[in-house]
């Protein structure tokens, strides 16, 4: 294994445990919308290295899922409550679209993983903590994936020149990862400044997710077969962070 290899296979080891779509946004509220990504950014990146990782990853269902299990949609939805109570509200929403890039798609999810994993360095760089959950989702007939993923941002990187520095930083690493970026609407960002409430990443679950979160009529709709990694949240969000943090209050 040479020495580039083995930095992959640590970086996808140490990966966060358990990232909208092309398809028509409702105007039912998620938060309070303040700036929405892909002004004053270039419209593509030559690529910057190597991007596909040539090593095997964890196995997942041959055939794909084409849902949210309601288990899934669960965790998700408490991980972003437990953000709010920890102070780390989930106030960025970014959008990765992969048929904008030259690669096209992510078929099986690796590229979408090495781009939260670059994310968390360019935001350890900026002393914000690394906290989030997200989807990958495919909209029919083309079945070319995308990725929707909630993270925490403070308020002072929320408006102005540190946001814009912000998504230029995150279209760099979409551009690494994805061969080359061919149109600026690859990467949406859109800020919540009271945090988004996570449930619209729900939309890929079917009725049973659909009612019990009470999710609007035009986010009900499948969101694709997909391979891999469906869904997942960081580790300081997750049940084990959860449960000890019940055990320290009391509360279980």
């Amino acid at each position: 294994m040479s020495a580039a290899e083995a930095g992959i296979m640590k970086r996808i080891r140490n990966l966060d445990v358990v990232g909208t779509s092309q398809d028509q946004e409702s105007l039912e509220p998620q938060g309070f919308p303040l700036n929405r990504g892909g002004g004053g950014v270039t419209d593509s990146f030559a690529p910057l290295g190597p991007t596909d990782c040539p090593l095997d990853g964890p196995h997942y269902r041959l055939n794909g899922t084409d849902r949210l299990t309601l288990a899934q949609a669960d965790n998700l939805f408490e991980a972003v409550a437990f953000a709010s109570e920890l102070g780390f509200h989930l106030r960025a929403h970014l959008t990765v679209m992969w048929s904008l890039t030259m690669a096209f798609d992510d078929n099986e999810g690796k590229r979408a993983a090495l781009v939260r994993e670059g994310l968390k360095k360019v935001l350890h760089r900026r002393q914000v903590p690394w906290a989030g959950v997200w989807v990958r989702e495919c909209k029919a007939p083309t079945d070319v994936t995308h990725a929707h993923l909630l993270f925490h941002l403070p308020p002072a990187l929320c408006t102005g020149t540190a946001l814009q520095d912000l998504e230029f930083a995150i279209l760099r690493l979409v551009g690494l990862h994805g061969d080359g970026v061919t149109h600026r609407d690859a990467v949406k960002l859109t800020i919540y400044l009271n945090g988004a409430d996570g449930r619209y990443l729900l939309k890929g679950g079917g009725r049973e997710v659909w009612e019990r979160y009470g999710l609007p009529s035009s986010w009900r709709h499948m969101q694709g077969r997909i391979y891999g990694k469906r869904c997942g949240v960081t580790q300081n969000l997750g049940p084990a962070a959860r449960f000890r943090t019940m055990i320290k209050t009391g509360v279980a």
